[in-house]
């Protein structure tokens, strides 16, 4: 009985972590836009890789690199990055299908919009 309850716990963990299941997957940046204005970055070098399990890396420009475990709650990517230790974040969705995600994020110069493809 215990541990038919621990797989149920587990699932709906799991499940929490991207109820749609549209994330999983690679991503790669299409566009970054700061405050309206394209941000001139190799867009190659940024992107998401979101697993099933709730597990998610992402790369950027100077060999940035993170990774941990996410969750979709509403509209938010609420990621926790337990390489680095930087603790919890959460960026706002403005848009999720099966090909285009785009995600917003206050940062220390305004607003940055980031939108990715699905590979």
């Amino acid at each position: 009985m215990r541990s038919l309850l621990f797989l149920l716990i587990l699932t709906s963990l799991i499940s929490c972590a991207d109820p749609s299941g549209q994330l999983v997957g690679n991503w790669v940046a299409t566009s970054v836009i700061q405050d309206e204005q394209t941000v001139d970055i190799d867009l190659s070098l940024v992107g998401f890789e979101f697993d099933e399990n709730g597990k998610y890396s992402f790369n950027s420009t100077l060999d940035y690199r993170e990774a941990g475990v996410y969750e979709v709650v509403d509209n938010k990517l609420m990621t926790k990055d337990t390489i680095n230790g930087q603790g919890k974040k959460s960026v706002l969705i403005d848009q999720m299908d099966s090909d285009t995600l785009k995600l917003r994020m206050k940062n220390p110069e305004g607003w940055m919009e980031l939108t990715l493809a699905k590979e």
